[in-house]
């Protein structure tokens, strides 16, 4: 079935929206969603399976703040982090920004952009504003985009882990389940 929040007929290019090439702020929830919910499927839903890198997390992460009127940053907190006693955030506390580890890169670090340029569907690829040190910035760092900025210490993401390979059972208690 198509998501609820997709209600307009075929009038958008959907490469277009993955790539965030109609001029979304990058950081702006409301304006992704909204652009996806106006998209209209480019082929029938369920028929085919296509990588989009980080339309993703605004896609489930909008499943999430729908049926349950939390932003996936506060729900994760709330549900899962916080009762884990986790240092795990989408949308990290400016005052956590010096337990932050800064990103570098050179060239190599845009290979798996030429390759998803190279691929069936090079519009997902193809984000302008998308770097390797894009991380480094405080707008990318409060942001709340569950497919590319969950952050985390290794502690941290080792107990997340540990509880889904526990079934979603952390203590007794269950946290996810099926």
């Amino acid at each position: 079935t198509v998501p609820v929040y997709v209600v307009n007929p075929r009038d958008n290019d959907g490469n277009l929206v993955v790539s965030i090439s109609q001029g979304l702020q990058q950081y702006d929830w409301d304006a992704h969603v909204g652009a996806l919910a106006a998209m209209a499927p480019n082929w029938p839903p369920g028929s085919v399976c296509v990588y989009h890198p980080m339309t993703y997390g605004f896609l489930a992460g909008e499943l999430v703040r729908r049926t349950d009127g939390r932003t996936i940053g506060r729900f994760v907190a709330d549900e899962i982090a916080g009762p884990l006693g986790m240092a795990f955030w989408f949308g990290l506390p400016q005052e956590q920004d010096h337990r932050v580890a800064e990103l570098s890169a050179d060239d190599k670090a845009y290979d798996w952009v030429r390759q998803g340029e190279a691929s069936a569907y090079p519009a997902a690829f193809l984000h302008r504003r998308l770097s390797a040190t894009a991380p480094n910035s405080r707008a990318w760092r409060a942001a709340e985009m569950p497919a590319g900025n969950g952050q985390g210490d290794a502690r941290s993401l080792a107990c997340l882990y540990g509880v889904l390979a526990n079934g979603g059972i952390h203590h007794g208690r269950v946290l996810i389940s099926p």
